[in-house]
């Protein structure tokens, strides 16, 4: 009896978290990987992927599955909707990529991500 409850409250938060992150109506417009000014990859399907489930995700080859220029530092360019506001953000290659749920004012001075 034990065995089976735990795994009916596994079963039911997997559900739980599935259903909640699929509500969050992220969309992605565009998606960009490659270097600044530079050649390039379209990436919008495999980031459309982590949005579906607002999953924050490490930028890289291996998480993308493409590689435009091995040896050379590559930045993701994300342009994105979520809850009818358009965001664009961008992480460069080793970083996290977060999606955000609105544009937050930032400081004079300080860096977008």
């Amino acid at each position: 009896m034990k065995v089976s409850c735990s795994s009916f409250l596994v079963l039911v938060f997997l559900n739980l978290g599935v259903f909640c992150s699929i509500g969050q109506g992220i969309r992605v417009a565009s998606a960009y990987y490659g270097v600044p000014n530079g050649a390039g990859v379209d990436v919008t399907r495999q980031v459309q992927q982590f949005a579906d489930y607002g999953e924050p995700f490490r930028v890289g080859r291996d998480t993308l599955r493409v590689d435009s220029l091995p040896n050379y530092r590559k930045t993701l360019v994300v342009i994105y909707e979520v809850n009818g506001q358009r965001i664009s953000d961008s992480a460069r290659e080793g970083d996290v990529f977060y999606f955000r749920e609105r544009r937050t004012k930032r400081s004079p001075g300080m860096r977008e991500r």
